[in-house]
C-alpha cells in the first residue's frame, strides 16, 4: 500500500512537469503556426503500475519539423528591418553630431575638410572672398585670352615699383616734365604744380586744396607709367616715354584728366567741337571750360544750345546716350565783371538764356547743385 502511494505521487509529479511545458508549447504553436507532429498520447497499461513514461523518440528515416518557439516565420523580417531602421537612424545622428560639434576644418587651396571621429571626411568647396584692394594696389587685369584665371577670379598682378634712380636724373625729369607741361595748350592752363617725391612725379591740379591730376611713375630712365587715383589704389593708363604719356593726358576726351582734348584734336575741314567754339570764338578761359568736371568724368558731350548777340553769355548742355536713355545737364557760361563764370543750371529754367539768367538772379547767381 505504502509503495503505491509512492508511486502514484511518482505519477502526478513526473506527468506535470512533462505536460505543462507540451501544453505551453502547443498553444504557442497554435498561434504562430508551427506545424504539431509530435504525438502527445500516453501509454496506459490496464491495472499494472507506472513506473516512468518514455518519450516519444522518431525514427532515423522519418523528417518531421519540430516545433519551437524561435520558429516565427512572420516575426524574423519584422525585426531585421527594424533593425536596419535603428541602424540608419542612429547612422544619421552620429553624423549631425560630427557636422555641428565634433569636426577638424582645414581650409587649404579652396577646399574645407570636414573629418569626424569616425574617419568620415567630407569635402566642401569654399569659393574665397574678393580681398579688397590695399592702398597702393594697380587695378589691372592680365593673364588668359579671358583676362581671367582658371578659378574665375581676375588675375591679380602686383604694382609696378619705380625705378631706382638717382637724384640728378629725378631732377632732370621733373625739370623735362615741367617744360612739356608749360608747352601744352591744355595742361599749362590746367596745372599747378609738377611735384618730386618718393621717386615719382605728381601733377596736381591745385596741391593746396589736394587736388591731384595723375602721378607719373619712371619705371626706368626712359619708360614711364602713367597713373590715376582711384580710391586707395591707382589705376593705369598709359605706358612709354615721359612725352608720350603728358601727350595722352593732354588729349583726354573722356574726362579722365579734364574732357578738353577736342581743343587739339580738331581736324582739317571739320566741324569745329563746342568747346573750341567756345574757347576761341567767345573767350571763354580752358580752366572755366573745365568746370563741369563731373560731367566729363561721367562721358557727357557739350553741346551749344544759345548763344548772346553780344556773346557773353553761352547756354550750354552735356548729353550723354546709351541703352537706358539720355542724361544732361545745363550750364551757363556768362561773363560778369569782366570775368567768365560757369553756372550750373536747374532744369526746369534751363530753356533758355533768360530763364536761367532770371534763376540766377533770384539766387544771387549762386548755381544749382
Amino acid at each position: 500500500m505504502g509503495q503505491r502511494q509512492d508511486i502514484g505521487t511518482l505519477l502526478v509529479i513526473q506527468a506535470c512537469a512533462i505536460g505543462l511545458p507540451v501544453l505551453l508549447a502547443t498553444l504557442l504553436g497554435l498561434r504562430e503556426g508551427a506545424q504539431r507532429l509530435v504525438p502527445f498520447g500516453f501509454q496506459r497499461v490496464g491495472d499494472q503500475a507506472v513506473v516512468g513514461i518514455d518519450l516519444h523518440i522518431p525514427s532515423a528515416c522519418q523528417i518531421a519539423v519540430v516545433a519551437r518557439l524561435l520558429d516565427l516565420l512572420a516575426a524574423q523580417p519584422l525585426a531585421f528591418l527594424g533593425a536596419i531602421l535603428q541602424f540608419l537612424l542612429d547612422r544619421q545622428r552620429d553624423l549631425q553630431c560630427q557636422r555641428r560639434n565634433r569636426f577638424d576644418q582645414q581650409l587649404a587651396n579652396g577646399q574645407s575638410g570636414v573629418r569626424g571621429q569616425d574617419g568620415y571626411t567630407l569635402d566642401i568647396l569654399v569659393r574665397p572672398r574678393r580681398a579688397a584692394p590695399r592702398r597702393g594696389t594697380v587695378r589691372r587685369a592680365e593673364g588668359n585670352a579671358m583676362g581671367r584665371r582658371h578659378g574665375g577670379w581676375p588675375t591679380r598682378v602686383p604694382r609696378p615699383r619705380a625705378a631706382k634712380l638717382s637724384k640728378e636724373e629725378l631732377q632732370r625729369l621733373q625739370a623735362r616734365a615741367q617744360k612739356l607741361v608749360d608747352e601744352s595748350i591744355i595742361l599749362r592752363e590746367l596745372m599747378d604744380e609738377v611735384q618730386l617725391a618718393r621717386g615719382r612725379l605728381y601733377l596736381w591740379r591745385d596741391r593746396a586744396g589736394d587736388d591731384l591730376m595723375a602721378r607719373v611713375t619712371p619705371l626706368g630712365p626712359r619708360s614711364m607709367l602713367l597713373e590715376t587715383p582711384h580710391g586707395n589704389s591707382w589705376t593705369e593708363h598709359k605706358g612709354g616715354q615721359l612725352a608720350t604719356v603728358l601727350k595722352y593726358a593732354e588729349g583726354d576726351t573722356r574726362g579722365t584728366f579734364h574732357g578738353l582734348g577736342s581743343l587739339i584734336a580738331e581736324k582739317g575741314g571739320a566741324k569745329p567741337s563746342a568747346q573750341r567754339v567756345l574757347h576761341l570764338d567767345l573767350g571763354i578761359p580752358i580752366p572755366v571750360l573745365a568746370e563741369p568736371r563731373y560731367w566729363y568724368s561721367m562721358h557727357r558731350k557739350p553741346w551749344i544750345d544759345e548763344v548772346s548777340d553780344a556773346k557773353d553769355q553761352a547756354l550750354v548742355r552735356f548729353v550723354a546716350c546709351g541703352i537706358s536713355g539720355s542724361f544732361q545737364g545745363t550750364c551757363l557760361y556768362a561773363l560778369r565783371d569782366g570775368e567768365w563764370g560757369c553756372y550750373a543750371i536747374k532744369p526746369s529754367a534751363s530753356e533758355t538764356i533768360a530763364t536761367a539768367e532770371a534763376w540766377l538772379e533770384k539766387r544771387d547767381w549762386e548755381d544749382w547743385g
